[in-house]
């Protein structure tokens, strides 16, 4: 099994085996989704009011992006968890 020697700071270095380094570049993607959605929350209600007719928005709105952005960190979450 190689080994992966990773720095973290100025002092601690690492050495993970392939396994590990895999588990913990999956956590990181993991964690980004996570913040992603946490960051990107106050689009929900200019898409709940969209999509109920109240409020409509451009069909050039970059909330539409980040919306088909949250259901892929959603997804992504879903079948990633556990690992």
């Amino acid at each position: 099994m190689e080994n992966i020697i990773i720095r973290v700071d100025e002092v601690f270095e690492a050495k993970l085996s392939t396994e590990q380094a895999l588990i913990l570049e999956q956590n990181k993607k993991l964690q980004d989704a996570i913040m992603y959605l946490k960051n990107t929350d106050w689009v929900e209600l200019y898409l709940i009011k969209h999509y109920a007719n109240i409020e409509l928005l451009p069909s050039i709105s970059n909330k539409f992006n980040i919306e088909i952005n949250r259901k892929n960190a959603v997804l992504f979450i879903q079948q990633n968890q556990g690992v």
